[in-house]
């Protein structure tokens, strides 16, 4: 089974995948660890996810606006049930994180990693709305304006 390695960059991960070389990526989520939102490791994997703020959409529409840029390094895109478990953590600590921060949610799901997409549909409640091309918007339940 192929192991890749993801970050949240069209070009970088186009770059890797045509190359079939996802070292560049692999070394670029070790060195940026410390930015993450949070982080884990299990063995030479590595599942994370960073936040930040959209300025942008923040200013326009006068609310807290957020995007999730999910990194992995050295994971399988084909089903793996310890995988899926680790992204399941990973999942509900995002979840747990969201809750502590209210406002919306940007996040993009790649959907050839199998295992993040088997991990979100395990989610207690889908407090996403999953648009095309594996893209997500949080809504929180208290939001009426967007619905």
């Amino acid at each position: 089974m192929a192991k890749i390695s993801y970050i949240d960059n069209d070009i970088k991960y186009a770059k890797a995948y045509i190359k079939r070389d996802y070292s560049e990526i692999s070394d670029e989520i070790e060195e940026s660890l410390n930015d993450l939102s949070f982080f884990f490791e299990n063995g030479e994997q590595i599942y994370g996810y960073s936040i930040t703020q959209n300025a942008l959409l923040s200013e326009v529409y006068k609310n807290d606006f957020f995007a999730v840029h999910f990194c992995f390094r050295n994971i399988d895109t084909l089903h793996n049930p310890e995988q899926e478990k680790c992204i399941g953590k990973l999942l509900e600590h995002l979840m747990r994180q969201i809750s502590e921060t209210k406002g919306y949610y940007n996040l993009k799901l790649p959907t050839n990693i199998v295992d993040l997409i088997r991990a979100y549909n395990r989610l207690e409640r889908y407090p996403f709305i999953l648009w095309r091309d594996g893209a997500a918007v949080y809504l929180p339940e208290s939001s009426s304006r967007f619905q």
